[in-house]
């Protein structure tokens, strides 16, 4: 709310909880689409849309979904092809820390010749499925070689480092995963 007012905002919705057969249960997806946004806001990663999770009334019924702002005017990777676009080397970091196998120019958009990645539902996978991984650790030689870009070094460096403000917080909001 600004200046009193109310402001309209589009945003995706997803439900928390979603049918099963016959029951209702977390989805997963949704979980790893939280802690994308966490580890993002957590590295000042300023390409990933605004997102969060709220109580709606949806058919009648109070919901939990999460949300991320809906980027107007945006387009495809895919329909950008031949310009320059910012913000990639940035969002491969971000995908390879968070274990986002399923990038592709559908779940990737382009406004103002920047990136915005989007959908990381299907991120924090392994070779045991779906478990939450965050990849820090064996990060110090492209911390060190520059292969990192710099508005995100000290944050991932923090990140990996238990004992700092930013990673005990991480840790504590990614403990419930």
């Amino acid at each position: 709310m600004a200046n009193g007012q109310i402001r309209e905002v589009l945003a995706v919705a997803k439900p928390v909880l979603h049918e099963l057969r016959d029951r209702r249960e977390n989805s997963p997806h949704i979980r790893f689409e939280l802690a994308s946004a966490w580890i993002a806001a957590a590295l000042q990663f300023e390409a990933y849309p605004p997102s969060c999770t709220r109580k709606l009334e949806i058919d009648g019924k109070s919901q939990e979904v999460f949300l991320q702002f809906f980027i107007e005017h945006a387009k495809l990777l895919n329909e950008s092809q031949g310009k320059k676009i910012l913000g990639m080397n940035e969002m491969m970091v971000f995908d390879y820390l968070i274990w986002n196998t399923d990038r592709h120019y559908t779940n990737c958009l382009v406004k103002d010749d920047k990136v915005i990645p989007i959908d990381h539902g299907n991120s924090f996978n392994n070779e045991e499925g779906q478990t939450l991984k965050f990849l820090v650790a064996d990060m110090e030689s492209e911390l060190l070689d520059g292969s990192i870009p710099l508005s995100m070094k000290d944050n991932i460096i923090s990140l990996s480092n238990p004992e700092s403000e930013l990673g005990r917080l991480l840790r504590k909001k990614l403990s419930g995963f």
